[in-house]
């Protein structure tokens, strides 16, 4: 969706069951928005839906966050290596691909700082 009022649209939102999953720091002001515009879908915070099971699960603004953060690359690098079959736990730019992509420097532990924290 481009718009969070594109939920309100039920041509072309049809989910009323789907659970939202939120970086922490927007989910009181999409919980404001999805009230204004009369959705009823929940949405969580990552740290409160820990834990927690659902059957329909979608991510909300977590990409446009990562970029706000300034992080985008090193978590689209991240998503790559999850969706593979990879046991490579650090790249470098010397030419590592996983499923045939070229990584840049990262490392998939999430032991720094700022990546754990946004993990």
């Amino acid at each position: 969706i481009k718009k969070i009022r594109d939920l309100a649209d039920a041509s072309t939102f049809q989910g009323g069951n789907i659970v939202f999953v939120a970086p922490d720091e927007k989910v009181h002001e999409l919980r404001l928005q999805f009230q204004a515009l009369e959705i009823h879908n929940d949405v969580f915070g990552v740290r409160e839906a820990k834990g927690l099971e659902f059957d329909a699960c979608a991510l909300l603004g977590f990409f446009g966050h990562f970029d706000e953060l300034g992080s985008n690359d090193e978590w689209q690098n991240v998503l790559r290596w999850l969706s593979s079959s990879s046991t490579t736990t650090q790249t470098s730019s010397t030419g590592e691909k996983v499923d045939g992509l070229m990584l840049t420097d990262c490392d998939y532990r999430l032991n720094a700082p700022n990546v754990s924290d946004e993990a």
